[in-house]
């Protein structure tokens, strides 16, 4: 993904479900620098990550990490996250527990971008951003969305 060898090749291109995000702000860069070099002029991009703006709220009502219990995949699953405000990363360790035992944890650190701040990175790479959607319902994105998912064109 930092290291896409295409050249104008494809008409769209998608990072899912915070596929976006987990290197450090440089690779994070080459990645949409690749994405942008493999698309066509008027191509499309989609991403969609976890709603930065909620996060950071969720953060604040928190003090700075919540801890939720769910079901996944036939486990029990404790996941802990933290959100850092400065940085703008998200940590999770989520631990997993089958028969009353822990088998397998994990640990989870993704940037999240802020809206202003993936317009510029797009722009920097001549990429428009031209919607910002809230859900996967096509809902318009709020602070209160659970998702960011953007929608962005090519222009050169």
């Amino acid at each position: 993904m930092r290291q896409l060898a295409f050249d104008g090749r494809f008409d769209g291109a998608y990072l899912f479900y915070t596929t976006f995000g987990y290197f450090s702000d440089e690779d994070n860069e080459r990645v949409l620098e690749g994405v942008s070099g493999a698309l066509r002029r008027g191509g499309r991009l989609l991403i969609d990550t976890l709603n930065p703006a909620l996060m950071a709220f969720r953060a604040y009502v928190y003090g700075g990490g919540s801890k939720v219990w769910y079901e996944s995949g036939g486990y029990t699953v404790l996941e802990d996250t933290t959100y850092d405000f400065n940085d703008g990363y998200l940590e999770s360790e989520r631990v997993f527990i089958a028969g009353g035992r822990e088998v397998a944890s994990r640990r989870v650190r993704v940037r999240l971008y802020m809206p202003w701040e993936l317009k510029k990175l797009l722009n920097k790479y001549g990429l428009s951003l031209i919607k910002l959607l809230g859900n996967y319902g096509g809902e318009e994105y709020t602070v209160r969305s659970p998702r960011m998912i953007v929608v962005a064109v090519k222009e050169r």
